[in-house]
């Protein structure tokens, strides 16, 4: 089994590690600046909590990125060496260093299973965020150019329409049969591009039909109002059927999970400070949402801010509500394969919900992912800037489907359903995905007779 140091070691040419480097802390890069203090405690913090792993290796068998190279550098447990290593100024934030890290899915699969309970997300964000003010991270690429559009409404509706314009007008098909979009680095952004359409506008309140019995706020989010509105309006639909009055604030945005994950914590912080201004005022009993990887970082921002509501997932939110007795639920003749979000599993920690909630549709026929199955390979931008990885985990991930003859997947995160649709598509193999919220509202009636849950 290997430690710190033997991982250390397995990487020491790539990373230029000298006996000298292991005896003294020197500067992270030349152009860095030590004595910042921000830097600083970024560091020490770092450093406590790279302290936490005993290299058990537990986290080996569940990580994507070392299941597929059986490289030590590029497991869970290579990378907490290599960050200690960095933050202790032993590593050099070379070409070779930062790759490891970037590779990293930040699936939290490892932190799952993890028996030290090593906070890995919040190790590897701050390792990001360590390189940005160390200028070591990754020159900008198509993923952080996509970023700049989804940080406020005016920019992420300037997308939409360029979006729209630029399937409408042929230019599309001239970029795809030109060589542009390769040329550009954006072939596999195109690739993911799913119809878009012009940010709707919500209106701010939606009554509860018939007697209420509470109120919640729901989450928009970014990417899900240009691509996903159907979805939205599906839970917005079934929480009024179960006696919820819907707000939906206007003054929300992107939840910060592309910048937290970047390491850029000044766009994050203004992405948690423009939410919670939305939602503070409200006399909601939850903010729900219905992406599981904007409910991750939105409840780090619930525990770290103050006045921001609990934040929910929209399938555990309801199954814990009170459903009344004139809510009916058809019955459905139909095979389903539920993927179950990373971000669902290991960062919020409900991964039954969806499954739990979808057995109250008689008839309906729930064929789970395997426990083991890991990440799809979305991985929030992940697919955009490492490509074949990403591809080989949706092929992964769609084969279980497959094996099971079924065509109709349901997940809980908006990311992983374009990115598997868009694998699925390029195999001339195209599936249906919704989310579980859409499935139940399908189902769902209100006007009569008598719940069937």
């Amino acid at each position: 089994m290997s430690t710190y140091a033997e991982a250390i070691d397995s990487v020491r040419p790539a990373f230029s590690l000298s006996n000298a480097m292991q005896s003294q802390t020197v500067s992270i890069s030349q152009s860095a600046a030590v004595t910042d203090t921000s830097a600083d405690e970024l560091r020490r913090r770092l450093i406590r909590d790279a302290d936490t792993c005993v290299a058990c290796g537990m986290c080996l068998p569940v990580c994507p990125t070392y299941v597929e190279t059986r490289t030590e550098a590029e497991s869970a447990r290579g990378r907490i060496a290599l960050v200690r290593g960095l933050a202790e100024g032993r590593l050099e934030a070379g070409a070779a260093l930062v790759a490891h890290l970037e590779r990293c899915l930040q699936c939290q699969a490892c932190e799952a299973v993890c028996p030290a309970a090593v906070p890995y997300g919040r190790l590897m964000d701050g390792a990001h965020a360590l390189m940005r003010q160390t200028g070591a991270a990754e020159a900008a690429g198509a993923a952080d150019r996509i970023a700049w559009f989804l940080r406020t409404p005016q920019r992420l509706s300037l997308l939409g329409s360029l979006l729209s314009f630029y399937r409408v007008s042929g230019i599309q098909w001239l970029a795809r049969h030109s060589g542009l979009l390769h040329a550009a680095g954006l072939a596999d952004a195109d690739r993911l591009a799913a119809a878009p359409h012009a940010p709707r506008e919500w209106a701010p309140y939606y009554p509860a039909q018939g007697t209420e019995q509470g109120q919640v706020a729901l989450f928009t989010g970014c990417i899900a109002r240009l691509v996903d509105g159907e979805n939205l309006q599906a839970a917005i639909s079934v929480l009024r059927k179960l006696g919820y009055g819907v707000h939906v604030p206007p003054g929300q945005g992107c939840c910060g999970a592309v910048d937290l994950h970047a390491g850029r914590g000044d766009e994050y912080r203004q992405a948690a400070e423009r939410n919670t201004r939305a939602f503070e005022d409200l006399d909601v009993e939850a903010v729900v949402s219905i992406a599981s990887g904007c409910t991750a970082v939105l409840q780090q921002t619930a525990r770290d801010a103050v006045g921001l509501p609990p934040v929910r997932d929209i399938s555990d939110f309801l199954l814990h509500v009170d459903w009344p007795e004139h809510v009916r639920i058809r019955p459905a003749d139909l095979d389903v394969y539920l993927h179950t979000p990373c971000s669902l599993k290991n960062a919020v920690r409900k991964p039954q919900a969806p499954a739990q909630l979808l057995e109250r549709i008689p008839g309906l026929r729930i064929r789970p992912a395997p426990a083991d199955a890991q990440c799809c390979g979305a991985a929030g931008t992940y697919s955009l800037r490492y490509p074949e990885t990403a591809q080989r985990l949706g092929e992964q991930a769609l084969a279980h489907a497959r094996q099971a003859n079924i065509a109709t997947i349901a997940t809980s995160n908006v990311g992983c359903a374009l990115h598997m649709a868009a694998v699925a598509k390029g195999q001339g193999e195209p599936v249906r995905m919704l989310h579980p919220v859409r499935l139940l509202d399908e189902h769902l009636d209100a006007s009569h007779g008598r719940s069937d849950n």
